[in-house]
């Protein structure tokens, strides 16, 4: 009897809610089949073979799949690695470093935080989405561990490790990718509207079906000869080592380290300011778009006030047209007073898509009856005492 996972039959499914529609499904049954989607329009259940059959059936311009990632399943180490514009002949040799430097440096801490053991620094396979206006490489580690979110921790650590080091290459470690029911673009597939596929860089000599069941995150192998024999493909999902030790969240990462506070954990003499900042952005500065969202945020002891709008903002990273996606966030930094945006799609860098605004303005209240145009000082968990500059007096 042919095993569900590698041969079960393709269900798709379709308007309305096909992701729901495709949960329920698979809810049903008594083993895990593999899930994809395309375009996020479209989902289908469907068995490895089966999958990797309908594949090669397919044009080339319909190549438009992801790999949909439930939560709580083994997960391989992957790192998704964007930088906006083209890599110099000197960047590229230092990313060409940088990749080595990643795989020694998982080894070490695999061993130090995880006692797991490996012989040698792993190899990844390495595949490409790089356009004209983005550096963008997906390393794929045979290295498994028990969940996404397991993942994301493991890397949020090695990332704080290569900064601490003063690797600049860290900075373009995308730390927001490890999240439930996350889609990975299948080998050969490209984004809908968009002509680069994702390719593979490395593991040139095999077909491009073994290729496929190699670069899948969620469906894992564990030894490096199995996908190259479609008659052990049992080996993908075999279970013979994994990270089972979870890393201590104990340095500050990007995702771990942010939490949601309350308007209670915000100093009294502050909450003025954040009302007159709230109007400023809803009545004025953002009045054309929609405010779905308003949370505070603490990260690293900083306070921030984050606004999600609706549509999204104009990106420069998209021709200044808003992303598929259709969300942007405009953030307040308490602590230094500036207002700057960022896109929601995980394609674009995490910097600010303009420059800062000083919102100083609406914390700091003047005293009339001081001469210089003394300011009161910010709130007590900034150190220093900050003050505007004095206007000029009258002569």
């Amino acid at each position: 009897m042919a095993e569900p996972y590698f041969h079960a039959k393709q269900v798709l499914f379709k308007y309305p809610h096909p992701k729901s529609q495709a949960v329920a499904y698979l809810e049903t049954l008594p083993g895990r089949v593999p899930l994809f989607t395309k375009d996020m329009n479209v989902y289908l259940a469907s068995g490895l073979v089966s999958f990797a059959d309908t594949l090669e059936r397919i044009r080339q311009a319909d190549h438009r799949f992801y790999e949909v990632i439930p939560p709580n399943v083994p997960v391989k180490l992957f790192l998704d690695i964007d930088k906006s514009g083209v890599l110099t002949e000197e960047e590229g040799a230092t990313y060409a470093m940088f990749e080595h430097e990643v795989s020694e440096l998982i080894r070490t801490v695999l061993a130090e935080e995880c006692d797991y053991v490996l012989t040698s620094a792993p190899k990844p396979m390495v595949l490409s989405a790089t356009t004209k206006a983005k550096f963008s490489r997906h390393l794929v580690y045979p290295i498994v561990f028990s969940s996404m979110a397991s993942v994301g921790v493991f890397v949020g650590l090695l990332r704080h490790k290569l900064e601490v080091s003063g690797n600049e290459m860290a900075q373009y470690i995308d730390g927001g990718v490890y999240t439930k029911w996350r889609l990975f673009r299948v080998l050969g597939s490209h984004k809908k509207d968009k002509q680069n596929a994702l390719e593979r860089v490395t593991d040139l000599e095999l077909s491009p079906r073994e290729a496929f069941y190699k670069s899948l995150v969620s469906h894992v192998r564990f030894d490096d000869e199995c996908v190259k024999h479609d008659g052990a493909l049992s080996a993908l999902h075999r279970v013979y080592s994994v990270v089972d030790k979870e890393v201590a969240c104990a340095y500050p990462g990007r995702r771990r380290a942010s939490s949601i506070i309350s308007i209670a954990d915000i100093p009294p003499e502050m909450r003025d300011g954040v009302a007159k900042l709230d109007a400023y952005v809803a009545e004025r500065k953002y009045k054309d778009y929609t405010i779905t969202g308003v949370v505070f945020k603490r990260f690293r002891d900083i306070p921030y006030r984050e606004y999600t709008l609706t549509p999204g903002l104009p990106c420069p990273n998209n021709g200044m047209r808003a992303h598929r996606s259709n969300k942007s966030y405009v953030t307040a930094n308490l602590k230094f007073f500036h207002l700057y945006t960022r896109c929601a799609d995980s394609e674009c860098p995490k910097d600010s898509m303009t420059m800062p605004e000083d919102v100083t303005r609406f914390f700091f209240i003047p005293r009339p009856e001081e001469e210089d145009d003394e300011v009161i000082s910010p709130p007590s968990y900034i150190n220093k005492r900050r003050r505007l500059e004095s206007k000029p007096k009258d002569a």
